[in-house]
C-alpha cells in the first residue's frame, strides 16, 4: 500500500487536485476562492518547522477546468508567474481594496482585474463589452485565428469574441520570464499539470477490433488539453503513474524562456500561446460565445509515435493495464501533422472535470495497478477539491401524462434534446457511486455561501452572478466584485471548518495525534488570517442601476440589427426579394419585427431575474411577494391582467416551480401595489378598464430604466 509522498528534507506533503467547474459570469466567484486558496497555501508551508506550525506541507499537483474554470486555471498559471515582479502585488505584499461591506485584500490582481473590472456586457464611456460592435466591423481576428493564419468574416457568435481577446490580452501581456535563479513556490508541483476541456465540432476517430476484422468506429468530441508547467513550482515532481502509463507528458511549458515576456499572445508563443488558445476556448459557450480553433497535432490528442516518445496528451481517466491503451486514429497523418479543430465550451461536455485531476493523483500498488486514493479521514493524503458556484443542476420531477404528450412534438423534442445530450454527456457512473460514502476525504467542494443581512442562500441564490443562466453577472462590476470577495469569504470558511483530516492521521505528522484521535485538524492553517487582512468581510448584496440597465438594452438592439444586416448580406447568391423580406421581418413591421421580439424578451428576462433577485436599485423597497407580483406580470407576455387574474397567475407558477413561494397578499393589496406602480409610471392600464375593474401591463421601457423610488 503507498503511503503519503515527502519533499526532499523529508517532511509529509498533502497533495491536492484543484478543479474549477463551468461558471460563465461566476468566474469571478473561483476567481476569488482561488486568490485566498493560494494565499492560504503559501502561508501554511511558511509556517512548517516554525513553533506551533504545522509539520506538514501542502501542494498542488494538478489543475483541472472547464469553461469558466478553465480559463480561470490558464489566469493562475500565467498570473502566479508575474507575482512579485514589477508593479505587482506579492504574497508579502497584497493589493488592498475598499469595498461595500469593508476592506480586504487580493494578489491575484491578473486574476481580479479581468473577472471583476475588465469582463462585462456593455460600457458607454469606454465602448468596450460582448455587446460592442469590433467583430462584426472585422476589426481584427481572433487570437485563435491569427495562429493559424487566418480570419474569419463577420461575427461569428451573437456577443463579441474579441471582447474577450482584449480582457485576456489585458491579463496575459507583459508577464517577465524568470531567470533561472529564481526559485518556485514550493505550495506547488516541480511539474504541474493542467488540463482544459474542449469540445470539438470535427471529433477525433478511434477504431475498436471484432471478430472478423471490420473495425468497430467511435468518435472522441470531449479533447483534452493537457500542459506540464515545469518550474513554477518548488516542491517534487510528484510522479503520475496514470499518466505514465499513457505514456502522456503533456505540451512543456516553463517561466523560463528565451524571451523577455512569457509568450502567452505572441503569434509565435508556441505552447503557451496554445494555452491561452485552450483558456479561451474551454469558455466558448455555444452561440453566445465565439467558437475558437485549436491548433492541435495527433500527439497532443494521444497519438504514440514509434520509439521512445510520449504522447502529449490524450490520456483518459480509466482504469487500464499498464500499456494497453486506446489510441485515436489519424489515417497518413504524422505525430506532428497540424490537425485543428473547431472548439465550443468544455463544459457542453464535462463542466466538472475532477476525473482528470484524480486520476492524476492516484499512486500504484505493489501489483502495477492504480490505487484509489485513501478517502478516510485517518488515512487521506491526497485529495481534489473542486470549486463549482453552480452545484444545483437538475431536479427530479413527476411529469403527468396530458405534460408528456405535449413533449412528443416535432418542436418540443428538438428543443429538448440539446440538454438530453449535455446532461448524458456529463453523467459519471463510477463517481456517482463513490459519492455515497459520507466518510470520505479525499474530495472536497468549495460552493457559493451566503448568510447575513436577512439571506441565508447556497449555489446561484448566494452569488450575484446567479441571474440569467450565470451570465448576469456581466451586467454589472458590483456583481463580480461581491462574487470575488465571498469566494474569498467561503474559501477561508472552508479551510477551518471542512479541509479537515482526523488528528491521528500520519501525513500530519503530529506526536500528540495518536492521543488526540477523532479532532478535526486543518489541512491548511496559515495560522491565523492569510497576510494583508482579518476575516474577509461579507459585501453588501449588489445591485445595478436602471439606467445601466437601459443602455444595456439599447446596445443588445443595436447589436441585433447589425448581426441581422451582416448575415442576411452573406445571402448574396440569393435572389433580392429572399432578402428584402428577411430584412422585413428582422428590422420592420414596429414592434412585430423579429428583432424587436428578441430585444423585448431579453430585456423581460433580465428585468425579471433582477426584480426577483433584488438586483436591481429601482425596485430595493419591494417586499419578496411584490417581487413576485411583478415578475409574474412580466411573465404575462404583455397582457394586462386585474388584481385577481394576477394572483391566479402568479399561484399557478408558482405551483410548478417557475416563481418563488412567497406568500401572495389578498386580492385588495395586490390591486393597492399595482395601482402605485402605476402612478409610479412602470404600469401602463389598459384603456378597456378605464372604467370597471382595473388591468394592467408592464411598460417594458420605463420599467427597465426605473431609479429608485422618490429619487
Amino acid at each position: 500500500m503507498a503511503t503519503f509522498d515527502r519533499d526532499a528534507d523529508g517532511t509529509p506533503v498533502f497533495v491536492i487536485g484543484l478543479t474549477m467547474a463551468g461558471a460563465i459570469s461566476a468566474g469571478a466567484y473561483t476567481a476569488g476562492v482561488t486568490d485566498y486558496l493560494v494565499r492560504a497555501m503559501q502561508a501554511h508551508n511558511a509556517r512548517v518547522g516554525q513553533p506551533g506550525g504545522p509539520r506538514h506541507r501542502v501542494m498542488i499537483k494538478a489543475l483541472s477546468g472547464a469553461s469558466a474554470g478553465g480559463m480561470c486555471a490558464g489566469l493562475i498559471a500565467a498570473n502566479l508567474t508575474a507575482i512579485g515582479s514589477a508593479g505587482e502585488p506579492g504574497f508579502d505584499a497584497p493589493r488592498h481594496v475598499s469595498g461595500p461591506g469593508g476592506s480586504w485584500s487580493y494578489v491575484l490582481s491578473r486574476i481580479y482585474d479581468a473577472w471583476v473590472r475588465n469582463v462585462r456586457m456593455w460600457d458607454r464611456d469606454s465602448g468596450a463589452g460582448l455587446l460592442a460592435l469590433d467583430d462584426i466591423a472585422g476589426a481584427r481576428p481572433t487570437i485563435d485565428q491569427a495562429a493559424v493564419g487566418m480570419e474569419a468574416p463577420g461575427a461569428i457568435s451573437v456577443l463579441n469574441g474579441l471582447h474577450l481577446d482584449e480582457v485576456a490580452t489585458a491579463a496575459l501581456q507583459g508577464i517577465p520570464s524568470w531567470p533561472e535563479t529564481r526559485q518556485g513556490f514550493d505550495f506547488l508541483s516541480s511539474e504541474l499539470d493542467i488540463f482544459l476541456t474542449t469540445t470539438a465540432i470535427n471529433s477525433t476517430v478511434y477504431q475498436v477490433a471484432f471478430g472478423g476484422g471490420d473495425p468497430f468506429v467511435m468518435q472522441q468530441h470531449g479533447l483534452v488539453r493537457h500542459f506540464r508547467l515545469s518550474g513554477l513550482g518548488a516542491g517534487p515532481a510528484l510522479p503520475s503513474p496514470w499518466l505514465e502509463d499513457w505514456q502522456d507528458e503533456g505540451m512543456a511549458l516553463s517561466p523560463r524562456v528565451a524571451t523577455p515576456e512569457l509568450p502567452l499572445v505572441a503569434p509565435d508563443g508556441g505552447n503557451w500561446l496554445k494555452l491561452t488558445v485552450a483558456s479561451l476556448a474551454t469558455g466558448a459557450f455555444p452561440l453566445a460565445l465565439a467558437p475558437r480553433i485549436v491548433d492541435a497535432t495527433p500527439r497532443e490528442l494521444g497519438f504514440l509515435p514509434e520509439g521512445d516518445e510520449n504522447a502529449r496528451g490524450g490520456a483518459l481517466p480509466y482504469d487500464i493495464p499498464a500499456g494497453q491503451v486506446a489510441r485515436p486514429v489519424f489515417g497518413a497523418a504524422g505525430a506532428e501533422t497540424r490537425t485543428p479543430y473547431v472548439a465550443l465550451d468544455g463544459g457542453a461536455i464535462d463542466n466538472e472535470p475532477f476525473a482528470h485531476a484524480r486520476f492524476t493523483l492516484r499512486q500504484r500498488g505493489e501489483g502495477g495497478g492504480l490505487l484509489p486514493n485513501p478517502r478516510g479521514g485517518g488515512a487521506a493524503h491526497r485529495a481534489v477539491l473542486m470549486v463549482d458556484p453552480f452545484p444545483e443542476g437538475a431536479r427530479f420531477s413527476v411529469v403527468p401524462v396530458p405534460k408528456l404528450l405535449r413533449m412528443l412534438g416535432l418542436s418540443a423534442v428538438a428543443g429538448k434534446l440539446l440538454g438530453t445530450l449535455v446532461g448524458q454527456a456529463r453523467f459519471k457512473p463510477a463517481e456517482l457511486v463513490q459519492a455515497q460514502d459520507p466518510d470520505v476525504h479525499s474530495r472536497f467542494l468549495i460552493t457559493p455561501s451566503r448568510s447575513g443581512d436577512g439571506v441565508d442562500a447556497v449555489g446561484a441564490g448566494a452569488i450575484c452572478c446567479g441571474l440569467l443562466g450565470g451570465f448576469g453577472g456581466f451586467l454589472d462590476e458590483s456583481f463580480r466584485l461581491h462574487d470575488f470577495a465571498l469566494g474569498q469569504r467561503n474559501c477561508q470558511w472552508f479551510l477551518q471548518r471542512h479541509f479537515v483530516l482526523d488528528a491521528a492521521n500520519p501525513v500530519l505528522d503530529l506526536p500528540d495525534g495518536p492521543e488526540r484521535a477523532g479532532t478535526d485538524v486543518a489541512i491548511i492553517d496559515p495560522g491565523s488570517p492569510v497576510p494583508g487582512g482579518g476575516e474577509v468581510p461579507l459585501h453588501d448584496w449588489a445591485a445595478m442601476e436602471g439606467a445601466a440597465l437601459a443602455g444595456v438594452v439599447a446596445q443588445l438592439d443595436t447589436r441585433l440589427k447589425r448581426l441581422g444586416k451582416v448575415e442576411i448580406g452573406k445571402l448574396q447568391g440569393t435572389s433580392w426579394l429572399l432578402r428584402h423580406v428577411l430584412t422585413t421581418v428582422w428590422n420592420k413591421l414596429g414592434g412585430w419585427g423579429l428583432r424587436a421580439q428578441v430585444t423585448r424578451f431579453a430585456a423581460t428576462a433580465m428585468l425579471r431575474d433582477l426584480v426577483l433577485r433584488d438586483q436591481h436599485q429601482g425596485y430595493r423597497e419591494l417586499d419578496p411577494a411584490q417581487r413576485v407580483l411583478l415578475a409574474g406580470l412580466l411573465g404575462a407576455g404583455g397582457k394586462a391582467l386585474s388584481a385577481a387574474e394576477l394572483r391566479v397567475a402568479v399561484l399557478e407558477a408558482q405551483g410548478e416551480g417557475a416563481l418563488p413561494g412567497a406568500e401572495l397578499p389578498d386580492e385588495g393589496a395586490i390591486a393597492r401595489f399595482l395601482q402605485g406602480q402605476w402612478h409610479r409610471g412602470i404600469l401602463r392600464r389598459s384603456l378597456g378598464s378605464l372604467v370597471g375593474v382595473a388591468r394592467y401591463r408592464i411598460d417594458l421601457d420605463r420599467a427597465v430604466a426605473a431609479g429608485p423610488r422618490g429619487a
